[in-house]
């Protein structure tokens, strides 16, 4: 992408406080190394805290860092620098309410939805940016995910995830956890924006690999809706079913990549993830591609936030592709040592 946007998005994170969430920590002695790709925080340790946050690449992604980024407890309100044509820099929770899920508007799963608004009296245009953001039930674990649908590219926009202070890695047996999920899909090839919702499982075997514990997850029960809040899964479902007499009754399942490396001792995850199409003849073939980007806490590991990013090419448009960007939430449900 090249020439000029007509905004900056920025990727911002709330706390249970006022204040920016993220204002840099004092400097950290060198810490170990880390499997995560993303920039932030530049000397992890599993004692510490730990902040991560979308790689500015250019195209508009990761383009304004945690730094520009303040929240009002008070209002529920969002204040984020540097953005243009965002109103006045304050995204209130969003009056949309999600068919059929039973939350009230602003709501999605588990999660929270703002959105920027235009000022009264303001003949400039407001952009159409919407943000999701998820703070666990201990405050110990927390994301954002900012989108915009104002684009015919992906546009400007960003993810952050963090852990507030550290964790405690078992040194062996396996450990399950399960939670929500939900995020923003914005397209290359047309100016749009949706949501996504689902469930979420994850185990961790921290006894093998000799490299670094063994990491499997799977998203399902994904859920999708228009920027109205209107639930269009159908919609795309039918555009994947190879025949139109068997539809199926579900969107595809998120499937981690199974690795070594993907797991370091700061409790840092990076891994591949994948979904497949049934055929409808016994074969599969590959769907969404991408990657997910996680961050553990607690004692014995009770709880995590990641962040998962896949493309995929839309089956309801020709040339047109879509990108989702989902955050999550897990808490532990068994620990065997």
């Amino acid at each position: 992408m090249s020439g000029y946007r007509g905004a900056l998005l920025a990727v911002f994170l709330l706390a249970a406080c006022d204040g920016n969430p993220f204002a840099p920590p004092a400097p950290e002695p060198v810490g170990d190394t880390t499997v995560s790709p993303l920039p932030g925080t530049t000397s992890p340790r599993a004692a510490t805290s730990i902040a991560r946050y979308e790689d500015e690449n250019g195209d508009g992604d990761g383009f304004v860092k945690d730094t520009d980024i303040t929240y009002d407890a008070e209002n529920d309100e969002f204040h984020v620098n540097n953005l243009a044509f965002d109103g006045n820099n304050t995204y209130p929770r969003s009056t949309v309410t999600f068919a059929g899920t039973g939350k009230p508007a602003g709501t999605l799963g588990d999660f929270a939805v703002y959105e920027a608004v235009p000022v009264p009296g303001d003949l400039s245009p407001t952009l159409q940016y919407r943000a999701l953001r998820g703070v666990s039930s201990s405050g110990k674990t927390q994301f954002a995910v900012v989108r915009t649908g104002s684009f015919a590219d992906y546009g400007f926009g960003g993810f952050v995830l963090s852990r507030d202070g550290g964790v405690t890695l078992p040194q062996s047996g396996r450990a399950t956890y399960e939670g929500a999920y939900a995020g923003l899909r914005d397209f290359v090839g047309q100016g749009d924006l949706e949501y996504v919702k689902g469930t979420m499982d994850l185990s961790i075997d921290f006894g093998d690999f000799d490299s670094g514990p063994g990491v499997v997850g799977t998203v399902r029960d994904r859920q999708i809706f228009d920027i109205n809040g209107n639930n269009i899964t159908a919609d795309v479902l039918a555009g994947l079913a190879p025949d139109p007499d068997n539809i199926p009754t579900e969107l595809p399942v998120f499937q981690f990549f199974l690795g070594p490396d993907t797991m370091d001792q700061n409790g840092e995850l990076y891994g591949n993830v994948k979904s497949e199409i049934d055929n409808g003849d016994g074969s599969f073939s590959d769907y969404e591609d991408g990657n997910y980007y996680a961050i553990v806490a607690g004692d014995n590991a009770s709880e995590v936030v990641g962040i998962i990013v896949v493309t995929s090419s839309d089956p309801r448009t020709t040339g047109v592709t879509v990108r989702e960007t989902g955050g999550f939430l897990l808490y532990q449900t068994q620990l065997i040592e």
